[in-house]
């Protein structure tokens, strides 16, 4: 529990003050909050250097309004949301240090589609793509390196039980 009161209080630094991308003149706000997310290898992925020994990562994630117009340049842009995450995404993208900076949170809703960036502070971010289905997400994330090895699988976001 205190780890999650820390990941929101991270968050809450992390988030400013500001209007973050609108649709139709109003900004997306579904991903607000606390979530459970998995992420989980694709079997193309386990033998290019993903551990073999990972069914899949657990974690939480914190989103709040990104109020203040934060550029996130792993994002590509200024997203509607701005957060942290506790995922050991070491285990599933080899090179990233799990004791680096920060892990930030970075995501965007319109429509149906999602889009969410995990940093490690790697300067390697994962890249998740998304659609709003029953009330989470679920879609694909992708990890490019420079060695030009990729990474990849499947992730589901939900939130947590009551």
């Amino acid at each position: 529990m205190t780890r999650l009161c820390s990941l929101i209080a991270i968050a809450l630094l992390a988030a400013g003050c500001s209007r973050g991308e609108a649709v139709d003149g109003v900004a997306d706000q579904r991903l607000s909050g606390e979530w459970d997310i998995v992420l989980t290898l694709s079997p193309t992925s386990l033998g290019r250097g993903g551990r073999r020994d990972t069914a899949g990562v657990r974690a939480t994630v914190a989103f709040l309004p990104n109020r203040a117009d934060t550029r996130v340049p792993s994002f590509g842009g200024v997203p509607q949301q701005l957060g942290t995450h506790n995922a050991r995404l070491d285990l599933l993208v080899p090179d990233i240090d799990p004791r680096t900076a920060l892990p930030m949170a970075a995501g965007s809703s319109a429509g149906d589609s999602v889009r969410l960036v995990l940093d490690q502070g790697s300067g390697e971010p994962i890249v998740l793509r998304g659609t709003w289905q029953g009330g989470g997400v679920q879609g694909e994330w992708m990890a490019h390196h420079r060695a030009g090895i990729d990474q990849g699988g499947r992730f589901t976001l939900r939130r947590p039980p009551p």
